[in-house]
This record gives C-alpha cells, sequence and structure tokens, in this order.
C-alpha cells in the first residue's frame, strides 16, 4: 500500500502540471482586483500578492511591489505621491510606503506583532492597526507614524479595528470589533461591528444609526455589520448588510441620516476608498468608481497578463492535499480527493487512476456505490453552483448530472444498500436522499441546531437512522421509513446520542449515548473546554417478539422423544412444505420490519464501559 500511496502522489504531481500548464493569454478584463484605492490620478489595488498602480481609468497598470510575500491593504497620501501598505517583507508583517513611480518600498513599523494599514492622517502620517499594546491579542488599537520614519504614536482611542479621519483630523469613524462576516456571512451574533464617531478633543462619542433584526431563533435583537468607514467632506460612507447584501450607505453627519447609495443583489461590496467626490470599490471580482454626486458608479477595466511564477508549469508536493478518502465495496482500491480531482488507488497492484481529471473544477465527497462499479462526487463543473456527478468507476464515460435542489452547499455521506438512492445533507442543517432512478430528492430531516445527523441505512435499505437535536439542544436517535415517510423517535432526548448503526442481521439498532455532555453543548462557550465527554453503547431490539441477546441461559438436559415421534414429525413437515409448494402460498421476504410501540422499553446498554466513541459502524 505504500508504494501505491509514493504513486499516487507521483500522478498528482503530473497532474498539477497539467493543471497549471492551461494558463493562457487572458481574453478579457482582469478579475479578482482586490482592495482598490484612488487618488486624483491614480488607481492602485492589490493583485497576486502584490502593489500595482494604474491611471483612473485603469489604463497603464504597473507593478510596484515584486517580493515573494503578501503586500496588500494600498491606501494613497493625501498628496497622492505615496502609497502605504501592509507588507511580508524581513519575515515579519509591517507597515511599508512607496512612491507612486515606483522605486523600494521603506519599512516604518519593526514590531513583531502585524501592523496593517488602514489610511492616513490629514497631516500625512500614516494610521495603522496593531495589538502590540493590546490587553489581548483578539483586539487592536490605533497608532501613527511619521513617513519619515521615527516611533509610532498611539491614540486615545482603547480599542478599533478600522477607522478613518475626518477631513479637518478633528474626528474619527471607528469600529471597535474585527469584521467577523469574513467567514460567516449576513452574522447577527454579538460581535457584530459597528461604527462609532469619535471627537478627538473631548472624546465624546455618537453612534451611527444601527439596523435591528428579530432574531428568528430566539426573538432577541440583532443588529446588521456596519464597517469600513470613509469619510469624505460631511458624510461618512461605510459598508452594511442591513439590506441582506452587503453595500455601501453614507451617514450625514449634519442631519444624522442614513441612506444607502449602492444596490447590488448579486455579489457584495468588499472593500472602499475615497477621494474627493469620488469612492473606488470593489464588487464581483472588478473594480467600481462611484460618482458621489450623480449617484452613478462605473466598471473600470484593467487588463494585467503578467509573468505570475505560480501559473508555470511545475511540481508540487500535495502530500498534504488529501482530504477525503474511503475504501471500495470490496477493500481492492481506496477513494480519494486531492487538489479538486477524484482518484482510486489499489491496495497493492494496478494503476492509480484520476477519475475527474479536470483542471480547474473542484470535485468533492465522492463515494463508490455498493456494487463498486460508481462513484458519486459532487462537482461545480456547472460554474455556478455544486451538482451531483456519477460516473463509472473506471472513469471512462462521461458522468450523469443531476441537480440536487435550491443553490448550495451539499455533502454527500452513502449510497443505499441497492445502489439506488444516495443519502447527503446541505448547509441548511437538512437531510436528504436523492432517488437517482426518479431524479428526485426526498427530506428525511431538518435540524435546528446542527452538529451532524451522522445518518445510515438498514441493510435493506428501508429505513435511515440518524440523529438529531431537540429543544433541550440534547440529540436524539431517529429511524425514518423510506416507504412511509414517517419518522419515529428513539431514545427520550434526556442524553446526547452521538451515532447510530443498524445491526446488519436487523435486529437490533446500535447508538452511542452520553449522560455527561451538558457542559459542552454551549457551542464556542469557552468554559466548557475543560469539560470532558464520555459516552457509552447500547442496543435497541427492533422486534418486540425477538429475545433479549443478554437474556438469561440455563444448560440443561435434553430430553429426546421416540423414534416413531421423530420420523411422524418429519414426515408431517414434509407433507406441509409440499402443500405450500403446491398452493404458491410461500411468502415473499418483507425484509426488515420494526416495531415502534415500545421500542424504548427494548434499550439494552452493552457491557463495553465509557468511553470516547465515534463513527459507530457495525
Amino acid at each position: 500500500m505504500r508504494s501505491s500511496v509514493r504513486m499516487f502522489t507521483l500522478l498528482v504531481l503530473t497532474s498539477m502540471i497539467m493543471i497549471v500548464g492551461i494558463a493562457g493569454a487572458q481574453s478579457g478584463p482582469t478579475k479578482l482586483l482586490r482592495l482598490p484605492a484612488i487618488s486624483e490620478d491614480h488607481l492602485s489595488f492589490y493583485y497576486a500578492g502584490d502593489i500595482w498602480i494604474a491611471d483612473r481609468d485603469g489604463s497603464n497598470p504597473m507593478r510596484l511591489t515584486v517580493h515573494e510575500g503578501i503586500e496588500g491593504s494600498p491606501y494613497f497620501s493625501p498628496d497622492g505621491k505615496w502609497i502605504a501598505f501592509t507588507g511580508e517583507y524581513d519575515g515579519n508583517t509591517d507597515v511599508y510606503i512607496i512612491s507612486t513611480t515606483g522605486g523600494a518600498p521603506i519599512r516604518l513599523t519593526f514590531h513583531p506583532v502585524a501592523d496593517i494599514v488602514r489610511g492616513w492622517s490629514p497631516d500625512g502620517d500614516v494610521l495603522f492597526l496593531s495589538t502590540r499594546d493590546s490587553e489581548t491579542r483578539r483586539y487592536g488599537k490605533l497608532f501613527t507614524v511619521s513617513p519619515e520614519g521615527g516611533l509610532p504614536e498611539q491614540l486615545i482611542i482603547p480599542r478599533a479595528s478600522r477607522a478613518a479621519y475626518s477631513p479637518d483630523g478633528k474626528f474619527m469613524a471607528y469600529t471597535m470589533l474585527p469584521d467577523p462576516f469574513r467567514t460567516w456571512k449576513r452574522y447577527r451574533g454579538g460581535l457584530a461591528p459597528f461604527i462609532w464617531i469619535f471627537d478627538m478633543t473631548t472624546y465624546d462619542v455618537v453612534e451611527i444609526p444601527r439596523q435591528e433584526f428579530t432574531d428568528p431563533v430566539t426573538g432577541g435583537t440583532t443588529y446588521a455589520n456596519d464597517t469600513y468607514p470613509v469619510w469624505l467632506g460631511n458624510t461618512v460612507y461605510f459598508l452594511s448588510d442591513r439590506d441582506r447584501g452587503m453595500n455601501i450607505f453614507a451617514y450625514d453627519t449634519n442631519s444624522g441620516q442614513v441612506t444607502q447609495i449602492t444596490d447590488h443583489q448579486d455579489y457584495d461590496v468588499k472593500s472602499i476608498k475615497g477621494f474627493g467626490n469620488t469612492i473606488a470599490y470593489e464588487q464581483a471580482g472588478v473594480i467600481h468608481e462611484l460618482d458621489i454626486p450623480s449617484g452613478h458608479s462605473k466598471v473600470i477595466d484593467v487588463y494585467i497578463n503578467p509573468d505570475l511564477p505560480d501559473t508555470r508549469p511545475h511540481f508540487v508536493d500535495v502530500g498534504g492535499d488529501i482530504n477525503w478518502y474511503e475504501i471500495s465495496p470490496t477493500g481492492q482500491r481506496g477513494l480519494f480527493t486531492a487538489r479538486g480531482d477524484v482518484w482510486t488507488v489499489p491496495a497493492e497492484n494496478g494503476e492509480v487512476r484520476n477519475i475527474t481529471n479536470t483542471p480547474g473544477v473542484h470535485e468533492r465527497y465522492p463515494i463508490w456505490s455498493p456494487k463498486g462499479d460508481k462513484i458519486a462526487y459532487m462537482s461545480d463543473a456547472s460554474g455556478d453552483e455544486y451538482r451531483l456527478h456519477i460516473t463509472d468507476q473506471m472513469g471512462k464515460e462521461d458522468p450523469e448530472i443531476y441537480k440536487l435542489g435550491k443553490e448550495g452547499y451539499y455533502f454527500l455521506i452513502s449510497w443505499d444498500p441497492d445502489g439506488e438512492k444516495i443519502l447527503y445533507t446541505n448547509n441548511l442543517r437538512s437531510l436528504f436522499y436523492y432517488d437517482v432512478e426518479k431524479k428526485k430528492s426526498v427530506l428525511v430531516a431538518e435540524d435546528r441546531f446542527y452538529r451532524g445527523f451522522n445518518p445510515s441505512w438498514s441493510d435493506d435499505g428501508r429505513y435511515i437512522t440518524f440523529t438529531s437535536n431537540l429543544p433541550n439542544r440534547f440529540t436524539a436517535a431517529f429511524v425514518y421509513d423510506v416507504e412511509t415517510k414517517d419518522t419515529y423517535q428513539i431514545t427520550d432526548g434526556m442524553s446526547e446520542i452521538t451515532g447510530t448503526s443498524f445491526s446488519r442481521d436487523g435486529k437490533y439498532l446500535y447508538f452511542t449515548s452520553s449522560t455527561n455532555v451538558g457542559l459542552q453543548i454551549g457551542d464556542s462557550e469557552m468554559s466548557s473546554y475543560g469539560r470532558s465527554m464520555t459516552s457509552s453503547l447500547y442496543m435497541a431490539v427492533l422486534q418486540a417478539d425477538e429475545a433479549s441477546p443478554f437474556a438469561p441461559k440455563s444448560d440443561e438436559e435434553e430430553i429426546k422423544a421416540d423414534e416413531d415421534e421423530d420420523k411422524d414429525a418429519e414426515d408431517a413437515e414434509d407433507a406441509e412444505d409440499a402443500e405450500e409448494d403446491e398452493d404458491g402460498e410461500d411468502e415473499e421476504d418483507e425484509g426488515l420490519l420494526i416495531d415502534f410501540d415500545g421500542i424504548d422499553q427494548r434499550i439494552i446498554a452493552l457491557l463495553t464501559g465509557e468511553g470516547d466513541y465515534y463513527n459507530l459502524q457495525s
């Protein structure tokens, strides 16, 4: 198996050459130009890890930095002659400035912690964020440093994240909390950022009015995310998702009114910076220029086709990039995903196969069919959403493509034993199975507090067992009947069920249960980190007439019957069998049948002791 893994790695490396080798001349404007800044004559942005500059209309783009580290967050100086940015030169993240005409960057900060540029003061000092003097690294403070060098000066504001000076330098609009929505869109928790207007003389604070929402779960009040303040004239412009999408809003410092400026319904506005009566912002991967007096915005097309070393053909060590694995039904091959492709690897003999071989497409969560002839996986080949793909196990045929439902993310779990249905979940805390023949998704369960359904099939494919949260936040074991579409709760909800599995003979339902999980179900509540949870193994007897496997037994002498009595009994059985065959009255196997009435009284503890049990299978 070790040699197979080595071969697998080698072929992945070869595939990487093919992937990066398809890069060619671009046919349209360059996308993914990040964090644009604007001055009277120029446009600056972050692209491919470097700082670039162009004319205001996007023409004549030029790369200013070429260091192998990341250089980002460009801000023009008030006179437009310098660009301050955050750079990773010299092995640390610090504040740098560079002339708009090019040249060597000048390092301004030298502290070991990261210093992040946030702009310029009206008198020409660089404003930056740092945790160098913070009580905790979770929060930063604001500093200024002269472009001529010297020690940074800490501002009086005790905690901040993003900030912008008023044109006269007497006030500052700032957020106290960092942005949580970079990885959690539409965040509505207690760390939703808000914007304060701080008087640098009196230290008085005015809060920009916030948008309130009602939490659908708790009924409490939540707020929109307000961030990225930019102060132009008497108005503070900022980003907010108070209309669900992240758009530009304006706060009039004289009237105190908030008005919406942009109305993008497809993609969020990611960043904004301003100069005079113009705002440059990033949205949908391109740079927009907003004319404030007219309210009209236009896309600034920038064409870049530079020498980017990472796009050249080269070898890549992907030993740490294998992110999914599964074993074939007979154990002859392993199933993996790495760098967005699906691979199968032999246990001992044979070749490693790239089943998908799709550069530029991401495949995820492959699962092998019970017969071993097909492999199902999720793919974004459509370009707009993930869809279910099913292909032959050799990867020679074009895959069959199925749309599972509305746009979203899907996670494949397993095929049913007959290879006709596929269990999957989505990012909306729902459990489904997809009927391949009928091309139809069927909802099995929805969860209020998603911690995983841990679903599995019965051996005949009629039932699905899974765990789901109850209103008390404990999970219970459930069984779903595929034929009747009914759902049955198996456990009483007074313990935490972390896994379920049917026995292969169809007599029992195994599950793990914990009664000391209470101190751990606070999700991100840090006081639960030191609390360990243990669980025990249990089984539910599925048929009411099935005896417990642990019922008392007694060895007794067998009383033998007379030979004549044995012969008479055998003759009677033969006659009965012949009669049933003649009348065609043989009953077909009905498969697994579960007596749900009183099943909670047929639960038995297995004498295995407490432990940390997971991935329960039978």
